[in-house]
């Protein structure tokens, strides 16, 4: 059966981290499953047990301060900006459409994630695909880009994207930034720039940290948006044991810059190992590598048979994502990639 139609026929999951599909497809491994397909940081920041009493009370105005007044400089957040904490910045995808109603002309930089489509698409909204910015039409009231970009790792340049804010500005549009992976390489962060008053800012804890199950995100914006939903999010739109985390994580400067480091390597030997096979494109971002190859599906097979579980697309079988492995991971993935003749 050709690719293609074996590939549409899998009904593959939406994201992600759907470890009963892996196990429902490839069977059940000889060894203990390797999670290889979501971008998330494998070295998962440390914490020590949380006391009971996190959990039995709810965080006060001063704690959320607290964490918010920690965050703002993690970021680089200039005083004119205000930022907002939520359970994880998918929550905010999902509640931006719902305060920005009077927006219907939506464009998204494409390829990317799949769910600011639907986010917005259940809006009664008009999507636009571009695949460059400079295709953005004067119509167009939101243009939501992720950056660096999920799944390819595509960085957009931070003159590029304040011209096109200016752009967007002229008709009373919002730029919306998606900057979930941009943790490792802060440089490439809009945040510190921020003048325009139509940007917005999605940053996610998870990722980087590795805690995604913490549900834990910001926003970051001076446009009034930003405020309504502070509003809508109430007295305790996190919580306890999320603030006490983040906290700590964001003031650990040794672990940061540890970890950036790590990431940088790993991704380096990744790419390394992967040039060996010549793959048409290969990029990605220091918490994911991404293949862009006509034999990506047989190198999703091979590894699943392994026991090593990574991410194959529905909009093109020839993209594979691949998150960053531990130490003892390297090792099977690259012994499960020298038997890829073998499929």
């Amino acid at each position: 059966m050709p690719i293609k139609k074996l590939h549409k026929e899998l009904c593959l999951p939406d994201h992600g981290g759907d470890l009963i599909y892996a196990k429902n497809y490839f069977g059940e491994p000889n060894h203990p499953w390797v999670d290889l397909s979501t971008g998330i940081n494998p070295r998962s920041y440390p914490f020590s047990f949380i006391k009971n009493e996190k959990y039995q009370k709810l965080p006060s105005q001063n704690d959320i301060s607290k964490l918010l007044e920690i965050a703002r400089n993690y970021y680089q957040t200039p005083d004119q900006v205000d930022i907002i904490a939520g359970p994880g910045s998918q929550f905010f995808l999902q509640t931006l459409p719902l305060f920005l109603q009077e927006y219907k002309n939506i464009s998204i930089l494409t390829p990317t994630y799949n769910e600011y489509a639907k986010c917005w698409g259940s809006k009664n909204s008009k999507i636009t695909y571009v695949k460059k910015i400079t295709e953005l039409k004067r119509d167009q009231q939101i243009l939501i880009i992720c950056n660096p970009n999920n799944p390819n790792g595509a960085i957009i340049d931070h003159n590029v994207i304040l011209d096109t804010a200016q752009f967007l500005k002229k008709n009373k549009g919002i730029l919306i930034i998606d900057e979930a992976f941009v943790d490792p390489i802060p440089e490439y962060s809009i945040v510190p720039l921020l003048h325009h008053s139509n940007i917005i800012v999605l940053k996610s804890f998870g990722k980087f940290f590795g805690l995604a199950g913490l549900r834990l995100g910001f926003m970051i914006s001076a446009h009034p948006v930003i405020q309504q939903i502070n509003h809508f999010l109430g007295p305790w739109p996190i919580s306890h044991p999320a603030i006490e985390i983040g906290i700590k994580a964001f003031n650990d400067k040794v672990w940061i810059n540890k970890t950036k480091n790590w990431l940088q390597i790993t991704s380096k030997k990744i790419h390394s190992v992967f040039q060996t096979y010549n793959f048409k494109q290969y990029k990605g971002t220091a918490l994911f590598t991404f293949i862009n190859d006509s034999r990506a599906f047989s190198l999703y097979q091979c590894l699943g048979k392994k026991g090593i579980y990574t991410r194959i697309y529905k909009e093109n079988p020839s993209w594979i994502r691949i998150g960053m492995p531990l130490p003892q991971t390297f090792k099977r993935l690259t012994k499960a990639l020298s038997l890829w003749n073998e499929y």
